[in-house]
């Protein structure tokens, strides 16, 4: 068994709760004392008696713990006593303290109960004289409960030493002649301040030193908790409501709480937690809660708190959802302390819909709906614990369309005009129209955006149908400056680019959108002294021509449009072009068709979705927080330009993109990505390169990270496709393909590609696409037939590994 800490002194009026628990070791040689059990100590002194030379033991117990050295005190001839501790430290059974080299003593006391500031302060003497006693006076405590601890080294010769009243020496060794050094420590736990002065007295020995440190105690009494303030109910008396309890304030050192709730005054059974929830029972009754606080000296009285308010059937007295269409607001009958998000049952068109977050207090609450909305028009039901569904106004703007436009994510811009073969950004409508000349094909130049495009996981595309010069990519009803007045249009056969832009996009599945102008630079200069109306009146009649012709549009992208006050860059505002026509006329056309005006304005006042234009160097996104439909643009090019130029310019780097595309959808955002068409009319090889592994960086986070190390590359797949076994079968079409990393694609592995194909009049299925598979690598492809069998003869099925080049 331990020793325990000696009882308080005459002067104290109460008695820590501490316990001492001692252990020591001595000799020459790294000798260590027996093992003790140190287990609940919190704080460990150690006082090393020794000679000058003596060096340190490495380590001073077995567990491995840091000890903080203290002041040494250095004593008569060679003598020198130094005092260590460790708060917190490693402890348990087999617990060893290391004496160190020859001429050492160590004498160890665990102590519980210290507090988690255990160092106070030191007295450490400068020299001892020769003589039978040695006291540096009294040593003045701060506070109740601290420990006084003093060691003592004393000479190699047998001698005897004690110490004063009132402390207790933990351990202690005389000296050996010729042999090892002595030495003591003693302490004194004090229950009240009285300034002890701690007295060594010894005989027999020339050489000695002593040295003191005081360590905070436990504040804890032997009396048990005395409350000053009562306990609170936390939380509204409703039913249904969660109510917690305030313990209140007391002194003691309370270690613990028990709780008893009651129904007016009377004990409610089994409710014994720090928490109630309020039932129908209650309705009503006023609630109260006992608490009991307790410390090693046992229990306290109880404390009851005060009566809450009676309990109340809660109930919505009215809710609202938000114009954003993902918040609900709600006012509740009886005021609630805490609510949480979870706990709202929020019910649209009869399905539930998760909240995440709430805000607010009392009666006014709010919750958000994460990344969905609530459409304009649609039944919307909250309900809370204890309070029954209501109705909720639906003021929300938001409709399946802007739904169904975020919801594409991302989305290619392709700026094509005039502008593309005169090198230029903005220009005044003084380029002839003769200028504009695609040199391949722009039925196969729409093809490769479109292609592009669903490489690159785009799920629209928006085309500068009119851009600031007034330059249209269609014979517009006013005529003028268009591509039919281009000798390019008659040469090519006549072809009307929105058209074929606005068909083939449809067909490819994806969404359609056109940019328009209303900033008109060439009409402002061919109609001097214009007024407002004709020019409102123009764009209607431009408008009109692109919502008639072309068949559904899901969106109209505005541009040069601002809200009011003189335009920075000349373009038109409001007060000149107003903004009722303009969406009337294209409401009336179509009213499913999107408006995305182009002012920077963060509301939904004048636009369908809000737009933000980042630029590659300039302008920001849609930012954490943004709670309605939006989408933010930029271009792939660096120097910030949106037509193509004949100078290289350096291109957003593939993960650039994949982290802005990210990080907007994140944000509610679609992500528009300008991506300029050449002279030719088709996407420069650079830009379909950067686009590919942008796809590629896409794909791996969606299925996981490629096996291969190697850098994105363009390679070549290639397979001959029998129906013999030995003879190359050409001219096969509509094979289903799919190509994969790894040889067992029933592992669940998404492929790297998907396509239909076809063998070629050599019988041979070949696929180009971007790899981190280095050439000479084998992939695995799987091609079935147009009904999806691999059996269907053997002919055209294949599952096997292909070797990439």
């Amino acid at each position: 068994s331990m020793p325990t800490a000696s009882p308080c002194g005459p002067s104290s009026t109460r008695c820590p709760d501490m316990t001492a628990l001692v252990a020591s070791a001595e000799g020459v040689a790294n000798t260590s004392a027996s093992p003790i059990d140190t287990t609940g100590a919190n704080l460990i002194i150690i006082s090393i008696g020794y000679g000058v030379g003596a060096p340190m033991p490495a380590s001073l117990d077995n567990k491995g713990n840091s000890y903080v050295a203290l002041g040494e005190g250095q004593g008569y001839n060679v003598a020198r006593s130094r005092l260590f501790y460790c708060f917190n430290p490693t402890v348990g059974p087999g617990h060893v303290f290391y004496a160190g080299e020859s001429f050492d003593f160590v004498g160890a006391i665990a102590f519980s109960g210290a507090t988690s500031a255990p160092f106070d302060r030191q007295d450490v003497p400068t020299g001892i004289p020769l003589g039978t006693s040695y006291s540096p006076g009294p040593i003045a405590t701060t506070q109740d409960n601290e420990i006084i601890v003093t060691g003592l080294a004393v000479g190699k010769s047998a001698g005897n030493f004690a110490i004063n009243a009132g402390f207790t020496i933990a351990q202690s060794r005389a000296g050996v002649e010729n042999v090892s050094w002595g030495g003591a420590i003693a302490y004194q736990i004090q229950g009240a301040r009285s300034n002890p002065s701690p007295t060594w007295s010894w005989s027999q020995n020339t050489d000695n030193a002593s040295s003191f440190a005081v360590f905070k105690g436990t504040a804890a009494a032997s009396v048990p908790p005395t409350n000053s303030s009562p306990p609170t109910v936390n939380g509204a008396a409703y039913v249904g409501n969660k109510l917690s309890a305030g313990n209140g304030t007391w002194s003691n050192g309370p270690t613990g709480f028990s709780y008893q709730w009651n129904r007016d005054g009377v004990p409610i059974s089994g409710a014994t937690s720090s928490s109630y929830t309020v039932g129908s029972g209650d309705l009503g009754a006023v609630l109260s809660v006992t608490v009991t606080a307790r410390n090693a000296s046992g229990p306290s009285a109880a404390v009851t708190s005060a009566n809450t308010a009676a309990v109340i059937n809660q109930s919505i007295v009215a809710a609202s959802v938000a114009t954003v269409g993902c918040q609900v607001q709600f006012k509740l009958a009886a005021a609630a302390t805490t609510l949480d998000a979870a706990s709202v049952s929020l019910v649209v068109n009869g399905y539930p819909m998760a909240c995440t977050a709430i805000t607010g207090s009392g009666t006014d609450w709010t919750v958000t709906t994460g990344m969905r909305w609530i459409t304009k028009g649609s039944t919307v039901t909250v309900a809370i614990p204890g309070a029954a569904a209501a109705a909720a106004a639906n003021n929300s703007l938001i409709t399946t369309e802007m739904i169904r436009h975020v919801g594409r994510r991302f989305g290619m811009f392709v700026h094509f005009g005039i502008n593309t073969f005169n090198n230029a950004e903005w220009s005044d409508g003084g380029f002839p129209a003769n200028s504009f000349a695609p040199t391949g094909d722009i039925a196969a130049g729409i093809d490769s955006w479109i292609a592009a495009a669903k490489m690159a996981g785009m799920k629209y595309l928006v085309l500068t149908a009119k851009h600031h010069d007034g330059f249209a990519l269609w014979p517009d009803a006013e005529g003028g400056y268009n591509i039919s007045n281009s000798s390019w249009w008659v040469s090519a056969g006549s072809p009307d680019i929105v058209s074929i832009f606005c068909q083939k996009v449809r067909a490819a599945g994806l969404g359609v959108g056109l940019y328009f102008s209303i900033w008109d630079r060439r009409w402002e200069a061919q109609n001097p002294g214009y007024t407002g109306a004709a020019y409102t009146a123009h764009c209607q009649a431009h408008l009109t021509d692109l919502l008639t012709k072309y068949g559904p549009i899901d969106l109209v992208w505005l541009d040069g449009w601002i809200l009011v006050g003189t335009p920075s860059l000349g373009q038109v505002n409001f007060d000149t072009v107003t903004y009722a026509p303009i969406r009337s006329t294209i409401k009336t056309l179509q009213p499913d068709c999107l408006m995305v005006v182009n002012t920077h304005d963060t509301t939904l006042d004048y636009t369908d979705i809000v737009g933000y234009e980042i630029g590659s160097t300039t302008g920001s996104g849609a930012v954490s927080g943004n709670l309605l439909p939006a989408e933010t643009c930029d271009t792939i090019r660096v120097d910030n330009n949106w037509f193509w130029h004949s100078a290289a310019d350096p291109l957003l780097s593939p993960a650039e993109i994949a982290s802005m595309l990210a990080t907007q959808n994140s944000y509610r955002s679609a992500f528009l990505l300008n991506i300029p068409p050449d002279t030719s009319g088709a996407i420069p090889q650079s830009t379909l390169a950067t686009l590919a592994q942008m796809a590629a960086i896409n794909l791996e986070e969606g299925r996981g990270a490629s096996k291969f190390s190697g850098s994105m590359s363009l390679r070549t797949v290639t397979l001959a496709l029998t129906s013999d076994g030995t003879t190359p079968t050409p001219n096969l079409t509509g094979l289903k393909c799919a190509l994969y990393e790894n040889a067992n694609p029933l592992l669940h592995e998404r492929p790297i590609a998907q396509w239909i194909g076809s063998t070629n009049g050599a019988g041979v299925l070949t696929k180009t696409l971007y790899t981190r598979a280095a050439a000479g690598q084998r992939l695995w492809l799987v091609v079935t037939n147009s009904d999806g069998t691999t059996s269907q003869s053997p002919m055209y099925g294949y599952s096997g590994p292909v070797q990439v080049s």
